[in-house]
């Protein structure tokens, strides 16, 4: 791809690492199939909320050459470019009616590794099944030469399922054989790390821990091994670690889905926030804080959505009276579900009702 070569000397001080995207357009429904030509600068301007990057059309596809922001790096880094990928892709779907595939390079630190990245996003794009974001299986193409590979590559689907026992068991069967032993600890800190790697990035985790810092990989624990022990200990850790991770933020999405439903089910009645924190079985102020993190509304936001968007399926029925509804939806203060209303929607409840009125009388008049 000659064209992005002219850039590499202007690249930032604080450059660390990039990735190669390759892009192809299919037109949805009816057409679909059909490969089209992507307008690159829609495309760029896209990328470019969210990221450094350099485009370069050929024919039908768009090469992207990205250097992701500070808070992204290797460990986080297919979580991270699948969420980017995915938001540009509804864009063009939603404006263009164009379906996006996508094929992504292995993350490349060192500049002059940047032309693997061409074959690589190729070899992704075209074995990738269905459309949507293919990655670059760096552990399948270069197995040969790390010893640990093949280990890795079986463990990824186990430790999804959360069976880190059976991922731990190959991991050490994979460190008993002689090949391994024979790396020394310096090659195998480095077969260790990408390895890890590979396991992160496949690893399916909840968005809200992806990027906490106690569910970081401890790379310095690592870097401060000696011997091959040490580094085995280190690696049977984070693998057993990682699962717990997984396991607890499971285990949060669940107090998070009683509360709502506990939520849903008593609405009408005057529940407080101590009332379902119980139901799920934790604290209030526990939940206070989940359910601002993983639903990003307090309590007494959700509560007020649920209750509103009762209100206003309830005002569609001439047979209730304000009061009614108003208690139906936990408001006994008919003058504060007046205000929570106006509130809520931007009109009163009987500009509402009027505009349904009218539009029952023009849909009878059309019958």
């Amino acid at each position: 791809m000659a064209g992005f070569e002219q850039y590499v000397s202007y690249l930032p001080q604080n450059y660390h690492g990039a990735v190669m995207l390759l892009l192809t357009g299919v037109l949805e429904e009816k057409e679909s199939g059909k490969k089209i030509k992507l307008p690159e600068r829609q495309i760029t301007e896209e990328f470019r909320k969210y990221c450094r990057c350099i485009s370069r059309s050929l024919r039908e596809e768009i090469y992207v050459l990205v250097f992701p922001s500070r808070g992204a790096d290797q460990t986080n880094a297919v979580k991270w470019l699948e969420d980017m990928c995915q938001m540009v892709s509804r864009v063009f779907r939603e404006r263009n009616h164009i379906l996006l595939d996508v094929g992504v390079s292995s993350w490349k630190l060192r500049v002059e590794d940047m032309t693997l990245m061409l074959d690589e996003c190729k070899i992704a794009a075209r074995t990738g099944e269905g459309i949507g974001v293919h990655f670059y299986t760096r552990m399948e193409s270069e197995g040969e030469e790390d010893p640990l590979a093949n280990a890795f590559l079986e463990c990824r689907g186990f430790l999804n399922d959360g069976d880190w026992k059976r991922c731990i068991s190959i991991l050490e069967g994979a460190f008993d054989q002689p090949e391994t032993a024979a790396c020394g600890p310096d090659r195998l800190k480095a077969y260790v790390m990408r390895g890890v790697i590979f396991l992160m990035e496949g690893q399916e985790r909840p968005f809200s821990t992806r990027y906490q810092k106690e569910n970081g990989v401890d790379w310095t624990g690592l870097t401060a091994c000696r011997e091959t022990e040490q580094i085995r200990t280190w690696l049977l850790e984070q693998v057993r670690r990682s699962v717990e991770i997984k396991q607890d933020a499971i285990r949060l999405e669940e107090h998070v889905m009683r509360a709502l439903l506990f939520m849903e089910e008593n609405y009408e009645k005057d529940i407080s926030l101590d009332q379902t924190a119980g139901s799920a079985g934790i604290s209030s102020f526990y939940l206070s804080r989940l359910l601002k993190q993983e639903v990003g509304k307090t309590f007494v936001e959700i509560l007020t959505d649920l209750r509103m968007s009762r209100a206003i399926v309830l005002l569609q029925e001439k047979k209730y009276q304000v009061k009614d509804i108003a208690r139906m939806t936990g408001y006994p203060n008919v003058t504060y579900f007046y205000k929570t209303f106006k509130k809520y929607t931007g009109m009163n409840v009987g500009e509402l009702r009027r505009m349904w009125e009218t539009a029952d009388k023009a849909q009878e008049g059309q019958n």
